[in-house]
């Protein structure tokens, strides 16, 4: 938590020295995310994030979410209250990939967690489903809010869409628009529980494959052993040698 001082000292900054400093945030998550998926990865026979992207609030959209929330709209109301000045996209390729990410996330250096919202396992009325990680990010001796949303490929799609369709078109309230897009939601994750379930049997059979090759591996190895050792001992054997003579 911060201080009285600290939240005080918001008072005297400029909208330029908190965009700036918002923008250092910023770029320095999407290195540690980019950091991690090479990590995850690392070890992996699938792409485990597919894409990354980031974005500042502009300053009209902040002016805006400000006086809907009912703030001033100043500097030290800006670093408070909103979460998303610094915004963050994964996208996934599998549902399970998403708490993988999760997991990792919470290892980054300057990176504190304060809250995950899970959409995907409780997803809005909408249909909209993700997961939004919030948090708190300090490289330069100030916290900055920042706001993380991992999904799969398909949530992404949806989306993108329902984006598309509804944001800023005051588009009068529609019974079937919603109803349409509720369901092709749940078509879409049905989809992702599939292709989930398809993934971990490919993952598991290649396991048991890289099993059964090694345990093949070892029997021809210890097969080899015994007869070398079989030929060292008929080589060195003092009653056979006695024989012979």
């Amino acid at each position: 938590m911060e201080s009285e001082n600290e939240k005080e000292e918001w008072n005297d900054r400029s909208w330029k020295q908190l965009m700036e400093t918002c923008l250092k945030t910023h770029d320095y998550i999407l290195r540690s995310v980019l950091n991690l998926k090479y990590d995850l990865e690392r070890n992996r026979n699938h792409s485990l994030i597919r894409s990354i992207s980031g974005r500042l609030k502009t300053m009209d959209s902040l002016s805006a979410k400000l006086q809907r929330l009912g703030y001033e709209v100043t500097v030290k109301d800006a670093a408070e209250v909103l979460h998303d000045i610094v915004g963050i996209r994964i996208v996934c390729s599998y549902l399970n990939d998403i708490y993988s990410a999760i997991e990792r996330l919470q290892t980054l250096d300057r990176i504190q967690i304060t809250e995950i919202k899970d959409y995907v396992a409780h997803p809005k009325p909408s249909g909209y489903r993700s997961v939004h990680v919030i948090g708190l990010c300090d490289i330069t001796g100030e916290n900055i809010q920042f706001e993380i949303q991992l999904r799969t490929t398909a949530m992404d799609s949806w989306a993108a869409l329902e984006h598309q369709m509804r944001y800023k078109k005051d588009l009068p309230e529609s019974t079937f628009v919603n109803q349409e897009l509720y369901e092709c939601a749940q078509m879409l994750f049905e989809t992702d529980c599939r292709m989930q379930t398809i993934h971990s049997y490919l993952h598991d059979r290649r396991a048991a494959q890289n099993l059964e090759m090694e345990a093949a591996i070892e029997d021809e190895e210890t097969e080899t052993d015994i007869v070398t050792n079989g030929h060292l001992a008929a080589d060195t054997d003092p009653v056979s040698s006695t024989s012979k003579a």
